[in-house]
């Protein structure tokens, strides 16, 4: 740790009480900001940077992560023709691991029963999609799939979700409506979903955290200076690399209380380790095992 003078911890001390003044979140991790702010800056444009950064994050508490919940499931029962016995809600889940995807699902239930959809199916893993259809579709007319997630990055996963239920439906012969729906994502991931023509929606989208702001000369001093404070990081964790700028560069700033951050964040908030070896406390928590 580089040795600080008595006004530059005047100054650290100050920056953090005024931006826990404004951003409530921050004081359970304030003395993590403090780490990042005062050990990997360097110099005042990096400790700006940090700052508009933090300022930028959209950080959901359990309150409002319970309202997007609801709206998201008020999305769903207002789209034009989705009926709830003609519909399965199906997880993005791969596996049976643990996933948002599937708390997200589970959290849904009771709104669903709020808004009077009782008759729909639920699915934990995208690809029981269609061995569930098949199970029920003597007893029921089954249109459409509505797959959701918490959070969407680059959109190249959920593309590729989307793509292999359509291709068992369509295999079998089986017209099927497919919807995309999440709590929030990348401006990068639902424009790319957008484009390869699938009905997408998000309750939250959110602008790339540096090139999202402000003119290109701006842009570009600020891409330099977060890929020097990433440095600091260690270049991998086991066979995972360390995803500069956030996984497929989206400059992500998402995280939710109690959450599992996602790896499409800068890693200064969330990756948990030097470039020296040593162990840090991060702003955010992410397990490693699914860096």
């Amino acid at each position: 740790m580089r040795k600080t003078s008595r006004n530059e911890e005047r100054e650290v001390l100050e920056t953090t009480i005024n931006l826990c003044k404004e951003i409530s979140w921050l004081a359970s991790r304030s003395e993590q900001f403090i780490d990042l702010y005062d050990n990997f800056c360097k110099n005042n444009a990096e400790k700006d940077l940090i700052v508009s950064l933090i300022k930028r994050f959209r950080f959901l508490e359990d309150s409002e992560f319970s309202g997007a919940i609801e709206y998201l499931v008020e999305d769903i029962v207002t789209t034009p023709n989705l009926i709830d016995s003609e519909t399965m809600v199906v997880s993005m889940t791969a596996n049976e691991s643990s996933d948002s995807g599937q708390f997200v699902l589970y959290y849904m239930k009771s709104f669903f029963e709020k808004y009077g959809w009782r008759e729909h199916i639920t699915v934990n893993t995208f690809g029981k999609s269609y061995r569930t259809y098949k199970k029920y579709k003597n007893a029921r007319n089954i249109k459409n799939i509505v797959i959701i997630d918490e959070f969407i990055g680059t959109g190249s996963t959920a593309l590729i979700r989307y793509n292999s239920i359509k291709k068992d439906f369509d295999n079998n012969g089986v017209p099927i409506n497919i919807y995309i729906k999440t709590v929030a994502t990348s401006c990068l991931g639902i424009n790319f979903l957008k484009n390869a023509g699938i009905n997408v929606s998000a309750q939250i989208i959110l602008p790339q955290g540096i090139t999202g702001f402000d003119n290109e000369k701006v842009k570009r001093i600020n891409i330099k200076r977060m890929y020097k404070l990433e440095d600091y990081l260690s270049k991998s964790y086991g066979e995972s690399l360390l995803p500069r700028m956030g996984y497929g560069q989206c400059q992500a700033l998402y995280a939710r209380e109690n959450g599992n951050i996602p790896n499409n964040v800068f890693p200064v908030f969330w990756w948990p380790f030097k470039s020296n070896g040593v162990s840090r406390v991060p702003m955010f928590i992410r397990a490693m095992g699914d860096a």
